[in-house]
């Protein structure tokens, strides 16, 4: 369990995410085999992991809805903003905008 544990973690950092299905189906079967004569100093290093883990899957799971987010601003503000000799805002959709200052 600590090393399937240990391997979950490790796809968090590198961003691993299509490992995770795999490490995550075998720390579902391996709860499952977790009886009551287990060592307690093995249980409290498993429930330590774990919770590490947790705030790894948080983490990732913020740093995903971000970029969600940043994906979707980016895909839906495709405004092109100007100002005209007055001074006064100009709104418009961005045709394609140019490669370099003109």
């Amino acid at each position: 369990m600590e090393a399937a544990l240990g391997r979950l973690r490790a796809a968090l950092r590198a961003a691993d995410f299509a490992a995770l299905e795999g490490i995550t189906t075998e720390i579902a079967a391996l709860t499952g085999q977790i009886g009551r004569g287990a060592d307690p100093a093995a249980l409290r290093r498993i429930a330590r992991l774990a919770e590490a883990n947790a705030a790894c899957l948080t983490a990732a799971g913020r740093g995903i809805r971000a970029a969600r987010r940043r994906l979707a601003e980016l895909g839906a503000g495709r405004r092109l903003v100007t100002y005209d000799g007055a001074g006064q805002r100009q709104d418009r959709a961005a045709e394609g905008v140019p490669r370099r200052r003109v």
